[in-house]
């Protein structure tokens, strides 16, 4: 798995050992980051989706899109609540040793295998990705 970029250090991923600051964050540097992120008061980049018969796409990317059954991962995503995802971030540089971060009371878990199961696509085993990650 690659490295997570930042200079903070891990947290704990259960949520009953957090000393949350604010009941947002897991420490004070996390709630620094998280007003450094709304003094920059710049907008988040939505993802747009891909519409394959808008684009006129052919070959390999659709036929990719079809063979794995990412259909909706083209789609429309609902527009995010941008304070949740600043927060998430804020957190998330600081928690990690696993793939979960603490918003809004809850322990959010962004491991691949959640992500697939939200846009109900399979799990691709032993693809050429994961080779070069073996390297």
């Amino acid at each position: 798995m690659p490295q997570k970029r930042g200079k903070g250090k891990a947290s704990s991923s259960s949520s009953s050992s957090l000393r949350l600051v604010d009941k947002k964050f897991v420490n004070e540097a996390a709630k620094a980051k998280f007003g450094k992120f709304m003094e920059k008061n710049k907008s988040i980049i939505v993802e747009r989706g891909l519409r394959p018969p808008e684009f006129d796409i052919e070959g390999d990317i659709i036929n990719n899109i079809i063979q794995q059954q990412w259909h909706n991962l083209t789609d429309m995503q609902d527009p995010a609540v941008t304070t949740v995802v600043r927060e998430f971030y804020a957190n998330g540089y600081y928690q990690r040793d696993n793939d979960e971060v603490y918003v809004r009371g809850t322990m959010v878990s962004f491991a691949s295998e959640v992500i697939n199961r939200y846009f109900d696509i399979g799990t691709v085993e032993d693809d050429e990705y994961a080779a070069f990650l073996e390297e």
